[in-house]
Formats: C-alpha cells, sequence, structure tokens
C-alpha cells in the first residue's frame, strides 16, 4: 500500500481473523522510518439491502423504557415475518464501550433466547426468563441491565432457523430494537458521591506500544465513589448469595456536557459496602483536553440516583509521562523482589501520584494487571512523583 500525498494512508477493511469481534491492527512504514501504528478494528458485517420476503420488525421496546427486576412483565411486539419468528435479549456486559459507543460491543449472546415458533406480526409477554437455543429448558432470569431485543425470521419458505442463521451474512430478515432499555433493581441505592477523579487528576490514554502484545501504557483510572444504601437494594446475584447488584453507568464529560458513556451494566456489591472502586484504562479514543468530569449514575425503578465530579481533570495533555515499575512482595516469601518483566496474575498494588493544591491527596492509581506499570501524566519536573515507590503483591508471576 502506498500514500498519495505521503502524509496519509487509505485502504479497505482487512479481512477479519476474529469474526463478530474486535482486533488489534498494526500498520508498520516497510521502510522503517516511522513509528508503528496500532488501531482496533471491529468486524461488523454490513447489513444488506431488504429484498423478498416480508421484513420483521421490532416495535416495543424501542429504547428508553424501564422496567423493575421480578415485578414487570415486557410486552414485545413486532410486525412482519415470513413464517415465524424467534425473539433475542442483547445484554450489554459492561465492558469499556469502542469509539462510537456502539451498543455491540460487549453484548452477551449465548443461550439468550426469549422465545421461538411465535407468528408473523405478534406480541409476547416477557416475564425475564431466557434460554439456551438448543432445548428452550435450560432457562434462567435475565440480569439487570441494559438490553436490546432482536427478532429473526425466514428469508425463504420452509427455512430452519438455528443459531448459527444469526450469524450468516446472507440472512437479512431480522430487526433489533433501534435503542437500549433498561432493566433495573427493586431498589437503589439513597445517595452517591464522586471522590475520583475529581479535579487535578493527569490521567494518560491506552496506547500499545507493541501491537499484538500486552505491553501497555495509560493510567488505570480509579473511578471511586461511596454510595449508600446497598443492603436495601432488593437483588441478589443468583449465583453469589452474597452479592447484591445495581444498574449503573459512568459518563465522561467535556466542559460539563456528555460527551461518551465509558461503562454501563450491573455492578456487584456485598451489601454493606458503601465504596466501590473500578479500574479502566482510559481508551485511546478519548480526545485530549483539560475540561473533563465524570458522572455516576445508579439507574432505579423510580429515576437515578447520580453524582459528578466537583472539578475538573485532564487527560493526556501532560508535558511528560512517568510510568513506574513497582516492586513486588512475595505472598509466600514475603521478600521483595524487582517486578519481573511479562506477565503477572493474581496482583495488587498502587502508587500514590501526590496531592492537589489545597493539599488533599489524589486517588492512589493500581498499576496495570499484566504488566506491573504504574502509568500517569505529570510535569517533568515534578520529582516527587518519579520518586514514588509503589508496593506490589502477587500470589503468582512469571
Amino acid at each position: 500500500m502506498q500514500s498519495s500525498d505521503g502524509k496519509t494512508l487509505a485502504f479497505p477493511a482487512l479481512q477479519m481473523q476474529c469474526p463478530q469481534k474486535t482486533c488489534l491492527v498494526s500498520v508498520t512504514n516497510a521502510n522503517g522510518t516511522s513509528n508503528p501504528v496500532a488501531f482496533n478494528l471491529t468486524h461488523r458485517p454490513a447489513k444488506k439491502t431488504r429484498k423478498g420476503p416480508p421484513t420483521v420488525k421490532i416495535l416495543t421496546p424501542n429504547g428508553g423504557e424501564r422496567f423493575v427486576y421480578g415485578k414487570d412483565k415486557i410486552n414485545i411486539t413486532w410486525s412482519g415475518g415470513r413464517n415465524s419468528v424467534v425473539l433475542y435479549v442483547k445484554q450489554r456486559v459492561g465492558q469499556p464501550h469502542n469509539e462510537q459507543n456502539d451498543f455491540d460491543y460487549g453484548i452477551n449472546w449465548y443461550g439468550y433466547i426469549i422465545a421461538k415458533d411465535l407468528s408473523p406480526s405478534g406480541s409476547f409477554e416477557w416475564d425475564g426468563k431466557i434460554c439456551n437455543w438448543l432445548d428452550m429448558n435450560d432457562c434462567k432470569q435475565v440480569y439487570p441491565g441494559f438490553q436490546k431485543i432482536l427478532a429473526l425470521s425466514e428469508d425463504k419458505p420452509n427455512e430452519q432457523l438455528t443459531y448459527e442463521t444469526l450469524w450468516d451474512l446472507d440472512h437479512n430478515n431480522w430487526d433489533e430494537s433501534d435503542n437500549p432499555f433498561i432493566i433495573v433493581t427493586p431498589a437503589t441505592i439513597s445517595s452517591l458521591e464522586v471522590s475520583s477523579p475529581n479535579g487535578e487528576e493527569k490521567w494518560l490514554q491506552e496506547k500499545n506500544e507493541y501491537a499484538w502484545s500486552w505491553v501497555d501504557a495509560g493510567t488505570t483510572a480509579p473511578f471511586d465513589w461511596k454510595a449508600n444504601g446497598f443492603a436495601s437494594n432488593g437483588y441478589t446475584y443468583p449465583y453469589y448469595s452474597w452479592a447484591s447488584g445495581q444498574v449503573y453507568s459512568i459518563n465522561l464529560l467535556k466542559a460539563g456536557k456528555f460527551y461518551r458513556t465509558m461503562f454501563s451494566g450491573l455492578m456487584l456489591e456485598y451489601s454493606n459496602w458503601n465504596v466501590h472502586l473500578n479500574y479502566f484504562t482510559f481508551p485511546y479514543y478519548v480526545k485530549n483536553a483539560s475540561d473533563y468530569t465524570v458522572e455516576v449514575v445508579f439507574h432505579g425503578p423510580n429515576g437515578d440516583v447520580k453524582d459528578a465530579s466537583n472539578n475538573i481533570f485532564t487527560i493526556g495533555i501532560v508535558p511528560g509521562v512517568v510510568a513506574v515499575r513497582g516492586a513486588m512482595i512475595d505472598q509466600f516469601s514475603r521478600s521483595p523482589s524487582q517486578m519481573p518483566d511479562g506477565y503477572h496474575y493474581w496482583g495488587g498494588g498502587q502508587i500514590h501520584p501526590g496531592t492537589r493544591k489545597d493539599g488533599t491527596k489524589l486517588h492512589p492509581i493500581p498499576g496495570s494487571f499484566w504488566t506491573g506499570v504504574f502509568a500517569f501524566g505529570m510535569g517533568t519536573d515534578d520529582s516527587s512523583l518519579a520518586t514514588q515507590k509503589a508496593l506490589y503483591s502477587s500470589y503468582y508471576h512469571i
């Protein structure tokens, strides 16, 4: 491939090696005169023009509705279809969103069928039960969180609809909710206070320095808040009786206005905790700016409980970068050692990046789970940060 102007390079989408997923792509100058560029490319085949058979279309729920887990039944309606209709639910599983905030990123499909052998242009009262496609007997209740309904029908007479039909690129008689709706827990928290980021933080975007590797740079950003009222939330995670759940979102605001959602889904929490930490590396596509705040939202049956940072913080624009590899204390021998190059597992640790101008401490920053590197932005003349020591605990390392 060659650049027409020596500055930009345009090329068609690559043949993907990871169908229906997001892959890391590397572009390198063959002459070796520039640094390699790495980016994510998501494989989502373009929808083909519908033709021929009656098309199925989801009418309700179609986005913005709010239902209470274990209480409300959801009336699913659709129009069209050929011989029969199958209904699925798509669930957002809570991973950080891709650049377009696309709902399809982080969707769990397997086994999430609602009903099959339904008539065209009909309705179905859904009680929240989702089943395995193969026998419709392996069923459970859908988790609270953000959802979409997908309806699937035949392209041609006597076609048999199977699980594989979902991924058949030539199959086109389907539709999904235009926007997500939400299933919330019967009760939510009573109060919320965001404590990090809360002003003067300098965080870096993620950047994969070497394509197809786990060597990353970027701040593992500590979103921290204090919440009260978990004990009365009314929902218990089915596999862990000690864990209650809440539906929540982390929104990034720029100049006080919504910029993008960083995370949303079901959070598991001990019933008596009132502090929760979520660690994410800021994505590379977040713009460099010094006017960011964070809004944390807990979604409840009667509305939302939310709070935002009191002061702005910076992403990306920093006069220098510090990446500290922490010391490690082995949990078995209790002896300190230098953090090894390569992977380590079940690690935990943090570094304290200093204080704000008013004397309050900035929130400790955890290290990368895979590399043990603590990355954060700073002025290169700030020696107090460059000399920080970090303790790191690890059960297993190589």
